[in-house]
């Protein structure tokens, strides 16, 4: 039986799992998941979409007592020493090898790894459209624990979403093919248009693009208009997050939100948020079923983040409406 190692950090990247598993013909392989999320919060996605499958096995790469060391400095260092121990005794060079992320330090050393570049990447949301960007490690430890300073994954096979629209600069020998969602459309049901509208959140603030007294600020006239719902990031703080509850109501799931939508009676009446993925997901899952409208950001205060943004504005154009607020 051939067997594929899959590298994922959250339940989205699992969800992508499963749909190039099925596009390939692979779920009957030995399909062995190594979850290298380095928060619990996204653990609880993982957990819950791993019941859509029987996996041959499953390995957890932290363990939870890990993952809640509340010094961030001494958690990352103790991370980091344990994933290399871990990853050197659990990474099967016979396998072909499935990565959830490019830009995730521990995917880039599993990747660096490989011998025979045996190797499928899944994208892992709307930032793949500039997959072509080298990743640049910077912070010395990491050079010397992993021996990583300027890395891209460049695999055999690139499943993604944003196929036609994907920045190709660097990457133009690597076959792709197009995630067209088709085992998560297997699980849809017949659905009507209900009246909730859901607000995606970011964690804009927690990077520093946009102020949280504007980012509230939006969502307060936002409510004004709609019966608004929030849905929360996983990287959102919880004071934010806390904030908005008080007025609005919070939707708090830990399953992938485009799998929450499919498994419900009713499709939303809107669905608005910045430059979020579950607008270009939701999009090829439900087309115009579920209309959407994205707000641009102002002044993120980053050069080279604002030109990024410019092409997935573009995208954006073609499949939603820009909310001006």
């Amino acid at each position: 039986m051939k067997k594929n190692q899959i590298y994922i950090t959250t339940g989205f990247q699992l969800l992508n799992t499963l749909e190039y598993l099925n596009f390939s013909g692979k779920m009957k392989d030995f399909n062995e998941v190594v979850v290298v999320g380095e928060y619990l919060t996204a653990r609880k996605g993982v957990e819950n979409i791993l019941k859509l499958h029987k996996w041959n096995n499953v390995i957890f790469l932290f363990p939870k007592w890990l993952l809640t060391i509340k010094n961030k400095l001494i958690r990352q260092i103790l991370m980091n020493l344990w994933a290399k121990v871990r990853i050197d005794l659990i990474f099967d060079k016979k396998a072909a090898l499935l990565l959830g992320s490019y830009h995730n330090l521990y995917c880039q050393y599993v990747f660096q790894k490989i011998e025979n570049n045996n190797s499928i990447l899944l994208d892992d949301g709307s930032s793949s459209i500039e997959y072509g960007d080298t990743v640049i490690l910077k912070r010395r430890l990491i050079e010397k624990i992993f021996g990583l300073k300027k890395t891209n994954i460049i695999p055999t096979f690139f499943f993604t979403a944003y196929k036609d629209i994907l920045d190709r600069k660097g990457i133009s020998d690597v076959t792709l093919e197009e995630n067209r969602y088709t085992y998560l459309r297997s699980l849809k049901q017949s659905q009507k248009t209900g009246s909730e509208v859901y607000f995606i959140g970011a964690p804009l603030v927690e990077q520093g693009y946009i102020k949280e007294e504007e980012y509230l600020e939006k969502i307060n006239k936002l409510k004004k208009l709609h019966k608004l719902i929030y849905v929360p990031h996983p990287r959102e703080k919880h004071s934010k997050v806390a904030e908005i509850a008080n007025s609005i109501f919070v939707l708090k799931t830990d399953v992938p939100f485009e799998l929450y939508l499919v498994a419900q009676n009713e499709l939303p009446k809107l669905i608005i948020g910045y430059h979020t993925s579950v607008i270009f997901n939701v999009n090829k899952l439900f087309g115009d079923k579920i209309p959407t409208n994205y707000i641009k950001l102002k002044d993120t205060g980053n050069l080279n983040y604002a030109n990024k943004l410019i092409s997935k504005y573009e995208e954006l154009d073609l499949i939603s409406s820009e909310l001006k607020i």
